[in-house]
């Protein structure tokens, strides 16, 4: 199928290309970015972010591509704002995410706790 599509490939592909990479940023530049560089951030602010960016990026392309709605600015901008948002709010809600997670990319010395946890992760790898 990809194949008999990609026969007028300039028009398909960037259409294809623009929808992927828009539902993917959505889904995890924020979560990336949250986990990367705030120790607050949590499981359940990635998993918020990730799906709300992503529903509200294909909820907002369909209405703007069928007419529905037209949008002042593009649906990955509201996706990625969305996602940004659900994270804030669910990172003040639930608890932070245990010091043995960020520690080792936040510090320079690590407690011995986290350590131990290293040490077990790399057993089991």
């Amino acid at each position: 199928m990809a194949f008999v599509f990609s026969i007028n490939p300039p028009a398909f592909i960037a259409l294809v290309a623009a929808y992927v990479f828009g539902f993917f940023g959505c889904a995890f530049i924020g979560p990336t970015f949250f986990g990367l560089y705030w120790k607050r951030a949590n499981r359940q602010s990635a998993y918020a972010g990730s799906i709300i960016g992503a529903l509200s990026y294909i909820i907002f392309s369909f209405l703007n591509t069928k007419g529905i709605v037209v949008l002042p600015i593009p649906a990955v901008a509201i996706g990625m704002g969305l996602s940004t948002v659900s994270m804030l709010n669910c990172t003040l809600i639930f608890p932070a995410a245990p010091r043995v997670t960020w520690e080792p990319y936040f510090e320079g010395e690590i407690s011995e706790e986290t350590k131990e946890v290293v040490n077990l992760a790399m057993r089991n790898v």
